[in-house]
């Protein structure tokens, strides 16, 4: 670590990616509905745009100029002065560059808020996500015998003549996660369970350890003797041999 872009790069990343980091985390349990998410993302959306003013980014560079003092990195430079290609040129007028190198990270640093604060929100307010929000609230509504008379209204105006499938869209709901983190990491298991050591290892093999890898949560509030007794129990030469525990 010699460049002080790179010592900014990483102040300005923990300080971002801390918020985003939690975010991502409350997003992958599976009792979250997508009303929660969208709650949440916009609850982070919030803290980020709280960041973009000048008082924090003064604190964030005294932070980062008293480290590099502490670990004697070169001094911060401004990057030489590049024409606009004449493609994205507009008119005659002359391009502007920063005066200060304070004022080149400065520009920095919004840029990177605003491209997270997108990120976010591209990814949570996307237009199927409103109707799969709805159809949950219906389905949420409809058992606890609360109003769901507006949601109704407009699943039935955006499927139309296709309203004869939100039945079946419903039951698919009531399997269909909010967010599929828990497949994601299903498929990130499966170098774990799956080595090279086990390649003839059969599928349904495969699934049910990748089932008990998953869901450990579940796994550990198994009773072990339980387990034992009832795999015994299928068969009375394990039972002869084995006895019960």
């Amino acid at each position: 670590m010699e460049k002080f872009h790179f010592l900014f790069g990483l102040c300005l990343g923990d300080c971002i990616l801390r918020h985003t980091d939690n975010l991502s985390k409350t997003l992958q349990s599976p009792s979250l509905s997508a009303a929660d998410n969208q709650q949440l993302a916009q609850l982070i959306c919030n803290t980020l745009d709280c960041l973009r003013n000048q008082e924090l980014f003064s604190l964030l560079w005294d932070k980062v100029s008293g480290m590099q003092e502490k670990l004697q990195i070169d001094q911060a430079m401004l990057p030489r002065r590049h024409k606009a290609p004449r493609q994205f040129e507009v008119g005659d007028g002359q391009g502007t560059f920063t005066e200060t190198v304070e004022d080149y990270f400065r520009a920095e640093y919004y840029v990177v808020i605003d491209a997270a604060l997108a990120c976010i929100r591209q990814r949570l307010n996307q237009p199927g996500y409103q109707t799969y929000h709805c159809l949950e609230n219906l389905l949420a509504s409809a058992l606890n015998g609360t109003d769901y008379q507006q949601d109704l209204n407009f699943i039935a105006d955006f499927y139309g003549d296709d309203i004869d499938k939100v039945c079946t869209l419903v039951r698919l709901l009531l399997v269909m996660p909010a967010t599929n983190a828990v497949s994601e990491r299903s498929a990130s298991a499966l170098r774990k369970v799956k080595t090279y050591l086990r390649t003839t290892m059969c599928d349904t093999r495969l699934n049910n350890l990748l089932v008990l890898h998953v869901h450990k949560d579940r796994c550990d509030s198994l009773v072990l003797a339980v387990c034992l007794n009832q795999f015994v129990s299928d068969s009375e030469h394990r039972l002869s041999l084995s006895g019960k525990f």
